[in-house]
């Protein structure tokens, strides 16, 4: 009878020392990311998709304008940025209701470059105001301008109306730093 205890006592905890030791190399082994040791750094993800091929996630970046915020990221993919440029997502705060994007222009000293295939991914009320989600596709110089430019600012026109919005200290630090670190790097594929 001692015998039987003994064994079902060693059997639950064998299973249970060997359940634990899987769980611990699973959450260790689960996301093997180098961390990133450069300035931009904080402000991308980079994920290797195989075969020396990349995809760099950029974090969000903050406009302001009166009564309205946008956040904007990006997805690049290294091997064909220079073909097919790269696509952004972006979200609007407003009080006022903007249910439709018709085009988005990224403005600078130098000129604009207006993105006139924008995508509604969804259009929802929030609070007191409005989330509308958009995507879209800039192509390789488009998306250079917008990081390699200082002084940027994106007009979103809707419904025969213009909204301009302006760049936050931190947008302007993280652009400047993914242009002279990442936009660096993909220039070169």
């Amino acid at each position: 009878m001692k015998a039987d205890m003994l064994k079902k006592g060693l059997n639950s905890t064998a299973k249970y020392v060997a359940i634990t030791l899987l769980l611990g190399v699973l959450f260790s082994c689960g996301s093997m990311k180098p961390g990133s040791t450069s300035k931009a750094g904080k402000y991308y993800e980079d994920f290797y998709i195989g075969e020396g091929k990349n995809q760099y996630y950029i974090k969000p970046l903050e406009f302001k304008s009166h009564n309205h915020e946008l956040k904007v990221d990006f997805t690049i993919r290294d091997f064909e940025f220079k073909e097919k440029g790269a696509s952004f997502n972006f979200s609007i705060y407003s009080d006022e209701m903007i249910s439709r994007i018709d085009s988005l222009t990224i403005r600078t000293i130098s000129g604009s470059h207006t993105i006139s295939k924008i995508d509604r991914m969804f259009f929802e009320k929030k609070g007191k105001g409005f989330h509308i989600r958009s995507t879209g596709y800039g192509d390789a110089n488009q998306i250079s301008t917008f990081f390699g430019t200082i002084g940027v600012k994106l007009n979103i026109f809707h419904d025969s109306k213009i909204i301009e919005f302006d760049e936050t200290g931190s947008t302007k630090k993280a652009r400047k730093a993914i242009n002279d670190e990442l936009m660096l790097i993909i220039g070169h594929y």
